[in-house]
């Protein structure tokens, strides 16, 4: 070889390297990006079956009338419920989905209804003082609010939008002073007040 090319030639094979590189990264990322996808169908797919499961357990409940059913179908609904916000708030689901299932559980807790002697409210009382009393105030706050809402469905949907909004908001917060082991409950009530 002329060794007047061959720095040309180191320089061609070192572009073709950087290209390669290149689109092996890109590979990856779309490989990964298909991948978060699919996991994120999945996840919602997997939450849309647990709400027709729940509309089933709804309805026997009503049907029998056995409090203890009633109290069962609570139990999963609320669990089913935090675990939407929760999958939600850690960016494992978008917030369409997320606003659609929390749009249904506002028209439930305006309907309120009573199964095995009990209504949706008051189960949330019930559910939210033991159960769920310290897992996640921001869930515990953000329904307490869907539960003290009022006026027509156009505003009920707008009041929900901006309960999502302000906890979308501070949501990075809430990552980083996770982190940093910063959290406290009077955290997440004042992140919920803005």
């Amino acid at each position: 070889m002329n060794p007047q090319w061959a720095p040309l030639a180191q320089l061609s094979s070192t572009l073709v390297l950087t290209v390669c590189a290149l689109l092996a990264a890109l590979a990856y990322l779309r490989h990964a990006r298909r991948e978060e996808d699919e996991r994120r169908a999945s996840l919602i797919d997997r939450y849309n079956l647990e709400e027709e499961s729940l509309k089933r357990l709804r309805e026997e409940a009503s049907v029998s009338g056995d409090p203890v059913r009633a109290r069962e179908f609570f139990a999963r609904f609320w669990r089913v419920k935090f675990e939407q916000f929760d999958a939600w708030l850690s960016g494992r689901v978008d917030i369409g989905s997320f606003t659609l299932w929390f749009h249904r559980t506002l028209m439930q807790l305006k309907s309120n209804e009573q199964i095995g002697g009990l209504t949706l409210v008051e189960s949330w009382r019930l559910i939210a003082q033991h159960d769920l009393k310290h897992v996640n105030p921001w869930f515990n706050g953000f329904i307490e609010e869907l539960v003290t809402l009022k006026a027509g469905e156009g505003a009920q949907m707008q009041e929900l939008l901006r309960s999502v909004e302000a906890v979308y908001k501070h949501s990075r917060s809430w990552r980083k002073k996770r982190r940093r082991g910063e959290m406290s409950v009077s955290f997440y009530r004042e992140a919920l007040r803005k």
